[in-house]
């Protein structure tokens, strides 16, 4: 079909044409002009983003815009097509313009502030009877128990009296410090909190005080060494079993001349101000060995003498302490050995304690029986002494548990270690009983007991790894566990063995254990055969910080001058105790104390903590010693 035009029509089509250019090129500039204000906004806010050095930056400089513009394709018009008029000129078409585009703009958000919270200032408070924080005071109660007179009653005395004869002390001071939730905020953030006891005299030596904390109810006008209050006996008497008070110190406090005394109580406040039914205040006791005695003034004294507690706190705020997780925890301890017609009391106590403490694993460092071929006496292990230890699952992450001799012949399969006690054999596991030679025919029974280790408990190693030790600068935990006495191996072989083992496993803190000692300050002081042998393959070894032993019937901490490896001597599992033979001059550390007792490790990322922990027949425990290893990082 042919399409005609009329001649205005032309003329008003031209017109047309001539306006629909100027808007498409009005609309274009338009465009390009948006788009580069994208563009710029764009590379301004990338430079804002790129240049900060916060990671979550305060302030935003890049909001993206929402440019909202004609579409370009609706921009070309396509003129319809016109019938020609009969008559009439067709009036010229009006023009409705391409709508501008316009930028709309998303509201820019207010930009938020990181405001460092404002602390409550620091309060300080003192409690002391009748005198502060008013002449109402008097919740302070306090008396000490004695061994000598275990019925007597000493509430009310002007004194507390504090006295060490021998390896035990013979008197404990009790204080609790009450009415504490009429004078803090149930919330309140305890800073620091210090007891302070004012001595009456000078002592003869200086003496180590312990602050424990009490777990249950007692009177201070009926306590007495048998009694908590007048109807109810201490489950151990003393205060001593595991569930009248702790068994790790709060604090302690190095008493030396007359003077005025503190004890850092902060954590235990902040727990009593939290649940002020679990406030049953502290005890002031002490185990190592001394003879001496202190006074210090009690609460029924002069006001100007009394015990306080000066406590600072915030209002707000208050939580306990988050106590850090271990990565590993374990006990050790050794010459546990008994002759088979006694009962084995401390032995088994002993065992349930440990475990009770939650370990993750236990290592016995030898000396179990009296004599290499008791059957009776292995006997009295599974049944009696190790029975609690058969409870416990296996580790978490125990892996490569394998003899050290499977380095010389790769075919030798890993050990079951389907268990969490771990061993190696003492002399007595070797020894005859007739004769008292050490004969490596008398060990049969000793393997047979550890039939699920390697070699039957003899020179192997396991490691313990896994995503716990993820974060720390070490891989995993390495034990490598060494017989003594070459019932399996000659030393020159096991010292080849041990040199490929450590060499293999640079990367992981290393703990070796063995019965005999590398160094002691008791009967085997003088051996060197140990040190000897695995001083200097440990040395070499970066993560090499802490050698487990027993054999000296004692609990040793020490470490020579420039040596850089703790030694730990747990040698009392229940043989018969011996006294020191050597005292050094100028070792960073030397600890020697002749108790019952077991250590406790605890492997952190940056540390290691050691407790050690004596034990009575009574079953009284108390954390004794303790030390805290850097590890590099």
């Amino acid at each position: 079909m042919q399409i005609r035009h009329h001649p205005q029509a032309r003329h008003h089509n031209g017109s047309v044409a001539l306006w629909l250019s100027l808007a498409l090129l009005c609309g274009a500039i338009l465009l390009l002009a948006s788009h580069a204000a994208v563009g710029a906004v764009t590379a301004a806010s990338r430079t804002v983003l790129e240049s900060t050095d916060s990671p979550t930056p305060q302030y935003v400089g890049y909001l993206p815009l929402l440019l909202h513009y004609a579409d370009p394709a609706m921009a070309t018009v396509t003129p319809s097509e016109t019938p020609t008029p009969a008559a009439t000129d067709t009036p010229s078409p009006s023009i409705t313009p391409t709508a501008t585009a316009t930028e709309t703009l998303s509201p820019a958000p207010t930009a938020t502030m990181t405001m460092t919270p404002t602390l409550e200032p620091v309060r300080e408070i003192v409690l002391r009877n009748g005198v502060s924080p008013d002449a109402s005071y008097a919740g302070i109660a306090d008396t000490w128990i004695d061994r000598w007179t275990p019925s007597m009653t000493q509430g009310g005395n002007t004194v507390l009296r504090f006295s060490q004869w021998g390896a035990s002390d013979a008197s404990r001071i009790l204080v609790r410090i009450g009415d504490l939730e009429r004078y803090l905020p149930p919330t309140a953030e305890i800073v620091s909190a210090h007891l302070y006891l004012k001595s009456t005299q000078v002592a003869a030596q200086p003496l180590r005080i312990d602050a424990m904390r009490v777990w249950r109810e007692w009177s201070a006008q009926d306590a007495t060494w048998t009694h908590a209050t007048r109807d109810q006996i201490w489950a151990l008497s003393g205060c001593s079993a595991v569930t009248d008070r702790e068994v790790d110190a709060e604090s302690q406090c190095v008493i030396e001349t007359g003077g005025l005394w503190r004890w850092d109580v902060t954590k235990v406040v902040q727990e009593w101000v939290l649940d002020p039914a679990c406030n049953h205040g502290i005890i002031l006791m002490n185990n190592l060995p001394s003879y001496t005695e202190r006074t210090f003034h009690s609460s029924e004294a002069a006001p100007e003498n009394r015990p306080y507690l000066r406590i600072a706190y915030r209002e707000h705020g208050g939580a306990l302490p988050v106590k850090p997780t271990p990565l590993l925890s374990f006990a050790t301890y050794g010459d546990s050995r008994l002759p088979v017609d006694d009962e084995p009391v401390l032995q088994v106590n002993m065992a349930r304690e440990i475990v009770r403490r939650g370990v993750d694993l236990v290592i016995h460092l030898g000396d179990m029986v009296q004599f290499g071929k008791s059957a009776e006496g292995y006997r009295l292990l599974d049944e009696r002494i190790f029975a609690p230890f058969w409870e416990m699952p296996p580790p978490s992450g125990l892996a490569n548990c394998r003899a050290l001799a499977a380095y010389a012949d790769p075919t030798l399969p890993d050990g079951l270690c389907d268990r969490a006690l771990f061993a190696v054999p003492g002399n007595h596991e070797y020894i005859d009983e007739f004769t008292g030679v050490l004969d490596p025919a008398n060990s049969a029974l000793y393997v047979q007991f550890f039939s699920y280790l390697p070699k039957g408990g003899r020179n192997y190693s396991f490691d313990i790894v896994g995503p716990a030790f993820a974060d720390a600068p070490f891989d995993g935990v390495h034990f490598v566990g060494l017989d003594n006495y070459g019932g399996e191996m000659s030393f020159i072989t096991q010292i080849e063995l041990l040199r490929q083992d450590l060499e293999a496993n640079p990367q992981k803190l290393l703990f070796a254990f063995m019965h005999e000692t590398m160094y002691s300050l008791g009967k085997s002081w003088a051996n060197v055969a140990p040190r000897a042998y695995y001083g200097p393959l440990l040395h070499n070894h970066p993560l090499a910080l802490v050698v487990l032993t027993s054999h000296d019937h004692s609990y040793q901490r020490l470490q020579p001058p420039g040596d850089n490896i703790t030694y730990i001597v747990a040698a009392g599992g229940g043989a018969p105790l011996s006294d020191q033979q050597y005292w050094p001059a100028n070792w960073p550390k030397a600890v020697y104390v002749k108790v019952y007792n077991y250590v406790l490790v605890d492997v952190y990322a940056d540390h290691i903590t050691l407790r050690a922990y004596s034990f009575d027949y009574a079953g009284e425990v108390w954390c004794m010693d303790q030390d805290i290893i850097p590890i590099p990082q």
